[in-house]
């Protein structure tokens, strides 16, 4: 058995888990190289913190390697499956503080009031240069909205009142927010 610290942590990706007083776990994660022995929050290049997450245990007793020598994607294959192993507590399943169902990315994570409000803040002041814009935009024109996506969406604005708008150069209606996309000074009847 191999005993690891932040000073010697298991060798490419692993999985780990930290422990309550009572010896359950309370967040399962995958990492490399320190990261289960470093607190998990994001921070603003200014500094502020805009979400609080997890900590790590005081005790480093609390901190185990479930496991270790991974790849990437073992490492995520395996977070997955403890995570629904255990279960989350946000969404009733079980007893984990873990936001996602593990495994790349935050499709699953639930979104709280009081957390759109810290992103909203970290964010709020932020001048982006012309070139980041430019990134952003070529990113979206490639996105693909799932139907998933798409119900949710349409859901989301089911019994609002939309402002319906007319375009000057093509004279197609719609509400104000596709048309502000798509036409107006983005018509394809301009020639830019």
């Amino acid at each position: 058995m191999t005993i690891y610290s932040k000073q010697t942590p298991p060798e490419g990706f692993y999985v780990y888990a930290y422990l309550r007083e009572d010896g359950t776990p309370y967040y399962i994660g995958k990492g490399s190289g320190n990261r289960a022995w470093i607190n998990h929050r994001g921070i603003t290049k200014s500094g502020k913190v805009y979400f609080k997450g997890i900590q790590t245990p005081h005790d480093a007793i609390r901190i185990i390697i479930l496991e270790a020598s991974l790849t990437e994607v073992g490492a995520f294959a395996l977070e997955r499956r403890y995570i629904k192993w255990y279960g989350r507590k946000d969404t009733g399943s079980g007893i984990l503080r873990n936001l996602t169902s593990g495994g790349e990315g935050l499709a699953d994570v639930i979104r709280t009031d009081e957390w759109c409000r810290r992103i909203s803040d970290s964010l709020t002041g932020i001048t982006r240069s012309e070139s980041t814009r430019a990134r952003i935009r070529a990113a979206r024109a490639t996105q693909v909205i799932t139907d998933i996506q798409k119900e949710k969406i349409s859901q989301s604005l089911t019994g609002k009142e939309q402002t319906v708008v007319i375009c000057p150069h093509c004279s197609k209606s719609g509400a104000n927010r596709q048309m502000t996309r798509y036409h107006f000074n983005n018509c394809k009847t301009i020639s830019h």
